[in-house]
């Protein structure tokens, strides 16, 4: 069931470079995050975890900064 929505926007202010994608979003999941007001046990993300080129995609960068488990589900 679901138990909450949010919404957040940004400015974006590290260019686009393939491959670094959690630099540009990850500021604003952040601010997204902090607006939740129910307890967060996990997230899943729209974008690579550990499976990404560098082994550290978007889930898994944001994963670190947030100290929760998460999933990443990457088009490709």
């Amino acid at each position: 069931a679901l138990v909450e929505t949010r919404a957040c926007s940004g400015a974006v202010t590290f260019p686009y470079v393939p491959g670094l994608l959690s630099f540009r979003e990850i500021p604003v999941l952040l601010r997204l995050l902090a607006r939740i007001r129910s307890t967060i046990d996990g997230v899943l993300c729209d974008g690579q975890g550990i499976a990404h080129p560098r082994r550290l995609g978007l889930a898994a960068h944001l994963g670190l900064l947030i100290g929760k488990p998460t999933v990443g589900c990457a088009k490709s």
